[in-house]
């Protein structure tokens, strides 16, 4: 079963009466046979949730740059160097 979209009025062959605008569900084998009797009478209509994309997440730049950023080098002082006993 997929779902398609009216394009025109349509009655006969014992389907119907369809309204241009109805979405309807119906069975591979009547829509060809519809499309047949009535070309262009309707069109697919495609799942707006397949064709969703997932959100990509945000980055917080300030965030990224903070963990590429380098640690700066530590210099020896008199004052680093209290509570150091050399071996």
């Amino acid at each position: 079963m997929s779902r398609y979209k009216i394009m025109h009025d349509y009655s006969g062959g014992g389907l119907g009466p369809f309204k241009k605008g109805d979405v309807v569900e119906i069975d591979d084998r009547i829509i060809d046979w519809l499309l047949r009797d009535s070309p262009g009478v309707a069109e697919p209509v495609k799942d707006k949730l397949k064709r969703k994309r997932k959100a990509k997440a945000k980055k917080n730049r300030m965030v990224v740059k903070a963990k590429n950023r380098a640690e700066p080098e530590q210099v020896m002082t008199t004052e680093n160097m209290a509570g150091l006993t050399r071996d």
